[in-house]
């Protein structure tokens, strides 16, 4: 797996307000100042944000280093050199857009009963090389929305935190998982999967 960087850094609440991060979607656009001199690249970073009362703690995921902003404290940048390897248990955190398009109409449908949930999930496993191994814990269960423009439709976003362990399976599935994210809704703050190592 090629490398890739993790910044972890704060926006205080004066920052946020002055630069309007009510929704996922500015906190997108703002993000974007991290890379500048691309004009035409598609987005290659996941960021997951937490808000913390004071202020707001960021998570980023980039393929390149991202630049320092002036609007953020930043707590430093880690290059990672992930190599998986089938067979490793992992304790995991998942912020997560769960849908499903149903059959009569195509639409997306928000997905929020645990029967639902656990079906996604490991629907999602199946796909990106992981296996549960225990219960899935779900919690911060809303619906977002918002307009990328005053006249624009609204985007409808089902946010909910899942956590627990998994064993990887397919470890090139799983690598592209890690970098690329999970689920729907990735450029808005859903799909960085956390994970921490363990020994079952």
């Amino acid at each position: 797996m090629s490398k890739i960087y993790l910044s972890r850094f704060r926006i205080e609440r004066k920052e946020a307000l002055k630069h309007h991060l009510a929704s996922a979607y500015a906190l997108h656009k703002l993000f974007w100042q991290c890379f500048p001199g691309r004009p035409e690249a598609k987005r290659d970073f996941l960021f997951r944000c937490d808000n913390q009362g004071a202020a707001l703690t960021i998570l980023m995921l980039s393929s390149e280093m991202p630049t320092q902003c002036d609007w953020a404290e930043w707590d430093g940048t880690k290059e990672l050199d992930i190599t998986f390897n089938a067979g490793t248990f992992y304790w995991f955190r998942l912020r997560a857009n769960p849908t499903c398009r149903t059959q009569a109409s195509g639409k997306l449908r928000a997905l929020t009963d645990r029967e639902e949930l656990d079906d996604w999930l490991t629907r999602k496993g199946k796909q990106h090389g992981f296996a549960l191994r225990t219960q899935s814990e779900y919690s911060n269960c809303h619906l977002e929305q918002f307009s990328k423009s005053s006249d624009g439709p609204v985007v409808s976003l089902n946010v909910v935190d899942m956590g627990g362990v998994l064993c990887v399976t397919d470890a090139a599935a799983f690598g592209e998982a890690f970098r690329r994210g999970i689920g729907r809704g990735r450029a808005f703050g859903c799909g960085m999967l956390l994970l921490k190592r363990i020994e079952m």
